[in-house]
């Protein structure tokens, strides 16, 4: 977190300053608030009931706090501070985020291993078209949601997180655990949020990479075998032509 003074008040208050700073609620709760289009930083001067909303969201700022500061330096913080997190938050993926590829992480004193696979249970499979996560999310792109955090997706992720992520490495899924585990998510730091995103990513790239691979493997497979049976045909004519012409021969010459 970054502290500032406040200029009347004198009261010190924090904003974000990382991924780490921002709570999975919070990314909802500002995921959830209606950006203008805004080509120009200047143009923020007309939205500040946004600004108010999104720095009350991220920021240790009270509203009365907010009321007191001038707009531009509200603009100052929300554009320089707060807008390139929130523009992550509506993007495919985020740039201002490098991972780390952590194998595990901590959260209220409990570890957790980050998922190995796009295996869930023996059922389920994730992101495969037509399947689904049990019942009480769509998987059949997951990453899509991933990739539309303005819209429902982020809503998903303490439910998703939970179910991919194990206390050990033979957990079972259990509808029940997920559950009661996706509660405790909501203050998830954002960093291993994207941490999760990141492996799936990876394992769904590898995924792909592997059906791609063997698609190819079968194409030339198949190629191979067709040009086999091409080349077997083309020989079976040929000593078909030499018997032919070996019996020309022996007629011309008469010793048929």
């Amino acid at each position: 977190m970054i502290f500032y003074t406040h200029d009347q008040t004198k009261k010190r208050f924090a904003i974000v300053e990382t991924w780490r700073d921002i709570t999975l609620q919070s990314a909802i709760d500002v995921a959830a608030i209606k950006l203008p289009e805004v080509h120009d930083t200047f143009e923020w001067f007309k939205h500040q009931l946004i600004i108010d909303q999104v720095m009350l969201k991220l920021t240790t700022l009270t509203q009365s706090d907010l009321d007191l500061l001038h707009p531009s330096q509200k603009v100052y913080l929300f554009t320089a501070q707060l807008l390139p997190f929130i523009k992550d938050l509506y993007s495919d993926k985020p740039v201002s985020y490098q991972p780390r590829l952590i194998k595990e992480f901590v959260h209220e004193g409990v570890e957790y291993l980050m998922p190995t696979s796009l295996v869930i249970d023996a059922d389920t499979v994730v992101l495969q078209h037509g399947q689904k996560v049990k019942n009480f999310i769509e998987a059949s792109n997951l990453l899509k949601r991933y990739a539309e955090l303005k819209d429902e997706g982020i809503k998903v992720m303490p439910m998703f997180i939970a179910s991919v992520v194990k206390e050990h490495p033979d957990e079972q899924w259990n509808e029940v655990n997920v559950i009661e585990r996706s509660k405790r998510f909501a203050t998830l730091p954002m960093d291993i949020v994207w941490e999760v995103f990141f492996c799936i990513s990876a394992h769904t790239l590898k995924s792909y990479s592997d059906i791609l691979q063997s698609m190819t493997e079968e194409r030339s497979q198949t190629r191979l075998q067709r040009w086999v049976s091409r080349l077997g045909r083309l020989r079976l004519r040929q000593a078909e032509l030499l018997t032919r012409l070996a019996q020309l021969r022996a007629w011309r010459y008469g010793t048929f």
